[in-house]
């Protein structure tokens, strides 16, 4: 699940979605265009904002923080202790990758970075001591 949205960010997602009903294609589309570009400038998805509707306002002790350095193995740890902030992509992504049995290609441990830092961002994190 990423970072708490801005209550005017939820105000105007929810007018947007009220639009999606309309009889009209242009006033849909738009809407649905313009919902879709507030969810990524808020750092959401819509998977995220699906899963969140789904699971309400459960709360949840957040993980620790992560240290700087923190090895590949390290990153796979904190976003399986984070995997409600991650998107389903996000999520498999790191599942798949820890699974295997050989070492993590360079590709790997650059996408990795990747999601990890755009895990902690959606969180609100900062880097730890």
């Amino acid at each position: 699940m990423p970072g708490a949205l801005k209550e005017k960010d939820a105000t105007k997602l929810a007018r947007l979605c009220g639009l999606l009903g309309s009889e009209h294609d242009g006033e849909r589309a738009n809407a649905a265009a313009f919902a879709t570009r507030t969810l990524k400038a808020a750092g959401w998805t819509w998977d995220d904002l699906v899963g969140f509707a789904v699971r309400g306002s459960e709360a949840k002790a957040p993980p620790a923080l992560p240290r700087r350095g923190l090895s590949p193995q390290g990153q796979l740890r904190w976003l399986e202790a984070n995997s409600e902030w991650c998107s389903a992509w996000e999520a498999e992504f790191a599942r798949s990758v820890a699974g295997q049995r050989h070492p993590l290609t360079a590709r790997q441990i650059a996408k990795l970075a990747e999601v990890f830092g755009r895990v902690m961002a959606r969180r609100g994190d900062t880097w730890a001591g």
